[in-house]
């Protein structure tokens, strides 16, 4: 019985020495000389796109953003703000969504970790539909 005892308290102290050796190498980074994520990629570029598009007072157009590498690869999981310099004439949005206000030009910018792009927005007038006369039948005196 006294053996029975042994084995028993062996093969317990086997299984918590292996789960603590298991939970110890996880949290280091799984035992291959990390000690965690690896460290994240700085952004080095942004690009706006489309980089010059021209949109009409009162309607609107879809910006994106892209961080880019040092050697110009995209970078995912990165979130841009945007910003207007010419809020009069245009505005953007949190989703880089850009209503043009007024004719004009207004450079609008995302920022991603320090790091901007710029895109050139013009903004025309709306367009004459149409022109009424009034009166419907003019008459000229002579």
């Amino acid at each position: 019985m006294q053996r029975r005892r042994t084995f028993r308290v062996r093969v317990h102290t086997a299984w918590s020495v292996g789960l603590v050796g298991l939970c110890l190498l996880s949290a280091c980074g799984g035992g291959d000389g990390s000690t965690g994520p690896a460290p994240a990629v700085p952004v080095a570029s942004v690009r706006v796109t489309p980089s010059a598009p021209t949109v009409v007072a009162g309607a609107t157009v879809q910006l994106a953003a892209a961080a880019l590498d040092a050697s110009g690869a995209a970078l995912s999981g990165r979130t841009a703000t945007w910003q207007s310099d010419a809020p009069t004439v245009a505005t953007v949005s949190a989703a880089g969504v850009v209503t043009g206000v007024s004719s004009g030009t207004a450079g609008i910018r995302a920022t991603i970790e320090g790091v901007s792009g710029t895109a050139s927005v013009t903004v025309t007038p709306v367009p004459v539909a149409s022109v009424t006369l009034t009166p419907a039948t003019p008459s000229l005196e002579a």
